[in-house]
């Protein structure tokens, strides 16, 4: 689909949101219709204009989890695959790291339920891997399919620990009431234009609900970031908001790396 095409099946709301025009649908009590293909790549392009920021935002924010699979991939080659803590980071980083990319990808596209779905199950390993870097030993249960902790019962471990788990908590609870069938979520899936209500296959365009569901991805890989070493949920916003700020004062490297140091301790 060329500019032109796009421009003609765009417009402009009174928000100011980019939005798709919606076909021609007769006069029923509900309609269907389905043109995934061309609405994906209509709704992939008014994204990168509704949000294109907070999308390059979220995916330098990936890109720098990415560089943990690197890192426990050296490591890994060095010690062997007995390191059975370095192995179990691996799969988490993977699994989120993807879990995340199918959610963005899903968001700008308007699949925004499925979106949740995979956050939740981003959300899910994102957890584990915070109780593994507290507590390494938990790696050979999240290694074992049979000893493999639930979501709940992560957070109680997590809780033992002295580390805030309510937080988490009631962000699954949402994630859960959104993503599981017959939830929240299901009002996702239709529109109501002119009295009817149409049913959509293929994507919904919903800027601002996009736009969120993008900005958490960020804010996801940020915390995935801080808690690889220790940092309390309640601190994470104030550990990369500090070392931003010194940065933005133009620090050298190795002063900021050498109060990154203390702050570590100071956040854990």
């Amino acid at each position: 689909m060329n500019y032109l095409d796009r421009l003609l099946k765009t417009y402009r709301d009174k928000d100011g949101w980019t939005k798709v025009r919606t076909p021609d649908l007769e006069h029923l009590n509900s309609s269907i219709y389905f043109d995934y293909k061309g609405f994906s790549d209509l709704a992939e392009y008014v994204s990168g204009r509704n949000f294109g920021n907070e999308l390059k935002e979220a995916s330098h924010g990936l890109s720098c989890v990415i560089a943990y699979r690197n890192i426990y991939q050296l490591e890994i080659n060095e010690r062997g695959e007995d390191d059975i803590a370095t192995l179990a980071k691996m799969f988490i980083v993977c699994r989120f790291a993807n879990s995340i990319y199918a959610t963005m990808r899903l968001a700008s596209i308007g699949l925004i339920l499925d979106g949740i779905s995979c956050f939740k199950t981003a959300f899910e390993a994102l957890q584990y891997g915070r109780l593994i870097s507290l507590k390494p030993e938990q790696a050979s249960t999240f290694m074992d399919v049979e000893k493999s902790l639930r979501p709940v019962e992560v957070r109680k471990e997590l809780k033992k620990l002295g580390h805030n788990a309510d937080i988490a908590r009631k962000q699954y609870s949402m994630l859960s009431n959104f993503s599981h069938v017959g939830g929240t979520g299901e009002t996702l899936t239709m529109e109501s234009i002119e009295g009817n209500v149409a049913f959509k296959i293929g994507g919904y365009v919903d800027p601002p609900l996009q736009k969120q569901l993008i900005m958490d991805c960020h804010k996801a890989c940020g915390e995935f970031i801080a808690f690889t070493i220790g940092i309390r949920h309640e601190n994470v916003d104030e550990y990369h908001r500090t070392i931003k700020a010194w940065i933005a004062e133009g620090l050298p490297q190795e002063e900021i790396l050498r109060r990154t140091q203390n702050l570590i301790q100071k956040m854990r």
